[in-house]
């Protein structure tokens, strides 16, 4: 019985004692800011397509992304392992909520981005009125928006390769604007505005709505 007791108190200490260790090894994880803005764009001088993008961003004040994941923040640590957590663009979030239907592919090249930033900038920012924010551009190889099926395409049908404006960014299908023609350039930019323009009309009329309703 003696030796059994011993068992017991020699288990539990050596429990104790790794518990101990394991709290010393581990930090706690710690969260990130949240007020902390990550729609910015920060300049990679040896990356050319960065760059470009960034001198964009300075001219603008208008961020474009390739990639829906758009910062890394180191939050601890795990068994000696870093731990990070992705910040990502609201692509499936609009102002009425969540989008299931939305679904697109991100472009295998980021260079491909490079021939419609002068498109972007001479053509489209400059014709959004200034009360209406663009928080920033997130540029895709494809787009879909499944819905229901037997509606029209003012309503939830199925919407293809056409600007989407999600929460905080509009999600623009790639068109390299040199090998369209001028009235293909001028309906490409017009679908961009018409999307920001969108999402300008749904915010007065939620507005509209809650002064009426609440």
């Amino acid at each position: 019985m003696g030796v059994n007791k011993i068992q017991i108190i020699n288990s539990l200490f050596f429990l104790l004692v790794l518990s101990v260790v394991s709290c010393k090894k581990e930090a706690p994880l710690q969260p990130g800011d949240p007020d902390k803005n990550y729609l910015v764009v920060k300049d990679n001088p040896s990356d050319p397509v960065d760059h470009a993008i960034f001198k964009f961003y300075q001219e603008t004040s208008v961020p474009v992304f390739y990639n829906d994941t758009i910062a890394r923040e180191h939050v601890g640590d795990s068994a000696g392992i870093p731990v990070y957590f992705y910040h990502k663009l609201a692509t499936n979030y609009t102002l009425l909520g969540r989008q299931n239907g939305l679904s697109y592919q991100l472009i295998a090249e980021k260079e491909w981005v490079l021939p419609v930033l002068p498109l972007l900038k001479d053509e489209v920012l400059p014709r959004v009125p200034a009360d209406i924010p663009v928080h920033s551009i997130l540029m895709v190889k494809t787009l879909q928006i499944r819905g229901s099926a037997g509606t029209d395409n003012t309503g939830f049908s199925t919407i293809a390769n056409k600007p989407y404006p999600a929460l905080n960014t509009i999600i623009v299908p790639l068109v390299n604007p040199d090998t369209i023609t001028e009235a293909g350039r001028k309906k490409y930019a017009a679908s961009i505005l018409a999307k920001i323009a969108s999402k300008k009309l749904l915010i007065e009329h939620l507005q509209q709505i809650r002064s009426v309703f609440y």
